[in-house]
C-alpha cells in the first residue's frame, strides 16, 4: 500500500500538477479540490461495498482489495511528494483504533 501510494506520489503527471500544491492560481486549487474529492468519493464507495459485503467470500476480498488500492491511491493523489507523512497518520489511525480494541477487560472487549 505504501509502496503504491509512492510511486503514484511520484508520477510525472501527478508531479508535475503539483495537486494542492502552493502558489497556484484559484482555478487551479479548484481543479484540485474536484480531483481529490472524486478520489476519495470513489474510494468511500468502495468501502461501502466493502461494509456490504462482507460476508460473501470471495466478493468480500475483491471488494477489499479494491479499497486498498483506492485508498492508497487517494493519499497519494492529496499528499503528492509528503506521502510517507499521510501514510504514516493513516497507520498510526488504524493502529490506535486496532490495540485498543483487542483489549479485554474482565469479560469484556473496549
Amino acid at each position: 500500500v505504501w509502496g503504491l501510494a509512492a510511486a503514484l506520489a511520484r508520477m510525472p503527471v501527478i508531479m508535475d500538477r503539483d495537486i494542492l500544491g502552493v502558489e497556484k492560481d484559484p482555478l487551479d486549487y479548484y481543479k484540485d479540490v474536484v480531483i481529490v474529492v472524486v478520489a476519495w468519493i470513489i474510494t468511500i464507495i468502495s468501502l461501502g461495498l466493502v461494509a456490504r459485503y462482507r460476508y460473501h467470500w470471495p466478493l468480500n476480498l475483491a471488494y477489499l482489495s479494491i479499497f486498498t488500492m483506492l485508498i492508497s491511491s487517494a493519499l497519494g493523489l492529496m499528499c503528492g511528494p509528503n506521502v510517507i507523512y499521510g501514510m504514516g497518520l493513516a497507520t498510526a489511525s488504524v493502529i490506535s483504533v486496532a490495540i485498543p480494541s483487542c483489549l479485554r477487560f474482565k469479560d469484556r472487549m473496549i
